[in-house]
């Protein structure tokens, strides 16, 4: 994560009649991040369930999450649990008043480290009046 930031300038940065005019940012991380470039993939435990036959298990998902399931007896089958994930990623949002702007964002994110975060803000946007980039 990283502070607001606010770029004032005094005059336009963008030339005359040009049809686009963009901003790159490089935000340094206030902490080392460790974003994902591709979604996860889903983790599921499979148990199968015999009638007349209780039982609990413990497993560990790959994430070191620890996923209880239990069997009643009364019922057989195959039950499917999947573990937690959580899924770190980079962005460029537009903050107006301190929460995300819309979709149509003119900030799309070019690149990121573990380090920094580098953003380019369309100027000619229609949300580039007031914004915020987080």
């Amino acid at each position: 994560t990283s502070n607001p930031l606010n770029v004032f300038f005094s005059s336009s940065p963008c030339r005359n009649g040009s049809l686009s005019c963009e901003l790159v940012l490089v935000l340094q991380n206030s902490a080392v991040q460790s974003f994902s470039r591709d979604a996860t993939k889903e983790e599921f435990i499979d148990k199968v369930c015999h009638q007349g036959v209780s039982r609990n298990s413990s497993y560990t998902c790959s994430n070191g999450y620890h996923l209880n399931t239990s069997c009643d007896g009364f019922t057989a089958g195959t039950v499917r649990h999947s573990c937690p994930s959580i899924h770190h990623m980079a962005a460029c949002v537009a903050l107006s008043n301190g929460a995300a702007a819309n979709s149509q964002s003119a900030c799309r994110l070019l690149n990121f480290t573990a380090s920094n975060t580098t953003c380019a803000c369309d100027l000619h946007s229609p949300h580039a009046g007031r914004r915020f980039l987080q």
